[in-house]
């Protein structure tokens, strides 16, 4: 002050004492140099040590009762025992609430600044001091994480999405706990500003995009599928562009429906009719198949597509058994045919007019074997690779019995037919 030295200069080195705040008003760097004078606590540790010090660091902060705190009127009045400084580095500051002598830390909003100088001066001596890991590695992590949530975000469903996101995010933080008691700090603000930004910005994708097509598959098959089944379709959905599957085709027909409709007034073919067709929709989601199309009084099913059942041929059999039992309590005699094999699946149609359907041989000779049914005055009529997949399975609940080749319309050579009956 006036342009005097001070006249601690005539005793001792002096150091500036100021401290200065990263932008948010907290300090974490500690300098050995500013504004080309050494600083205080650095002036101390080179009386101390003398050796080159940073000049720049993060510091290593303690708490406040890190060190041993004196009253100056205790050392005034001479309580303190002789000799009790000697070899120890003492700071000498006021710590009194009305002397504004305090800063904001990481941990601490109000932390006195003679502590503040106490722990730089252990940094110093110490060597003790936080290392910064490179802007470079930090933004690779970023990126890593972002990479991950992303892709996560795009394939998983919501909930296991946001779980295994929490999951990567816990493991990140202990990390950069684990790095920063080894003296590195590795910064989580950037990447949690990535994790919240991209959980934001995924569940935005999700609900515009993902959700969306969700939505509409659950549109498509709630047509043909119980809610059950619905729910694991949009689980694994299928390709609605065309695939080949493996599957059973049932196609179900009510005997002499034409005399019938013309001797019985609309109304009244209507309400049966519904009757008829809510039954067997009921049977058919009862054993896990799904309802392709009506055509007239014709139901078309299929099992095992697109949801995955073992024995796909077995469920259509016993589908086909219940079907005739609840068709003849509705008055009704009808034939089914039944067909396992590989078919095409998919959403064919007009822009205008789409249909997720199978197509292929195995549905045509479903269709065929259906036919078959009033020549051999059979009730359930199958083909062979429908006998090959049930005949080894214990106890089935029916029985089929052989009825010989048959040579049917689109096919070359004769097949082998059976019916199927409960045992």
């Amino acid at each position: 002050t006036f342009g005097q030295d001070p006249i601690y200069t005539r005793y001792n080195k002096v150091g500036l004492g100021d401290v200065y705040a990263d932008d948010d008003g907290v300090i974490r760097r500690g300098f050995s140099m500013l504004f080309d004078d050494t600083t205080f606590a650095a002036q101390i540790a080179l009386n101390a040590w003398g050796r080159d010090l940073p000049e720049t660091f993060l510091i290593m902060f303690r708490n406040e009762e890190s060190y041993r705190r004196i009253s100056f009127s205790d050392v005034y009045l001479q309580r303190v025992p002789k000799g009790f400084f000697d070899m120890k580095v003492v700071l000498i500051g006021g710590t009194a609430k009305g002397l504004f002598d305090y800063h904001a830390v990481p941990f601490d909003r109000q932390f006195p600044g003679v502590v503040l100088q106490a722990i730089l001066v252990d940094n110093f001596i110490n060597n003790e001091r936080t290392v910064e890991i490179p802007v470079l590695i930090i933004i690779l992590v970023t990126l890593l994480l972002s990479i991950v949530f992303n892709f996560l975000a795009c394939t998983k469903p919501a909930h296991l999405y946001i779980i295994t996101c929490a999951v990567a995010y816990l493991l990140f933080l202990i990390i950069s706990f684990f790095l920063f008691s080894m003296h590195l700090d590795l910064g989580i603000i950037r990447p949690t500003y990535v994790f919240v930004l991209g959980l934001i910005c995924s569940l935005i994708y999700r609900y515009q995009f993902v959700e969306r097509e969700k939505r509409e598959l659950k549109s498509i098959f709630s047509r043909y599928y119980s809610r059950e089944l619905v729910e694991q379709v949009t689980v694994t959905p299928p390709k609605l562009g065309g695939e080949k599957v493996d599957c059973t085709v049932l196609f179900a027909d009510i005997r002499n429906f034409t005399p019938f409709a013309e001797k019985t007034d609309p109304e009244s073919v209507g309400l049966k009719l519904n009757k008829f067709l809510d039954e067997m929709v009921r049977v058919i989601f009862d054993h896990q198949g799904r309802i392709d199309k009506f055509i007239g009084d014709c139901v078309m099913a299929v099992f095992g597509n697109p949801v995955h059942v073992s024995n796909h041929a077995l469920n259509a059999c016993r589908a086909a058994l219940e079907m005739i039992d609840r068709a003849d309590k509705l008055g009704f005699k009808i034939g089914i045919g039944i067909n396992t094999g590989e078919v095409i699946s998919g959403n064919f149609g007009s822009p205008m007019r789409m249909e997720y359907t199978v197509i292929g041989d195995a549905v045509n000779l479903a269709s065929r074997l259906e036919g078959q049914t009033k020549e051999f005055n059979a009730s359930i009529v199958c083909g062979e690779e429908v006998y090959k997949r049930v005949k080894g399975i214990p106890d089935p609940g029916m029985r089929f019995e052989a009825l010989g080749k048959v040579r049917v319309k689109g096919k070359e050579e004769e097949v082998t037919v059976y019916s199927v009956k409960s045992t």
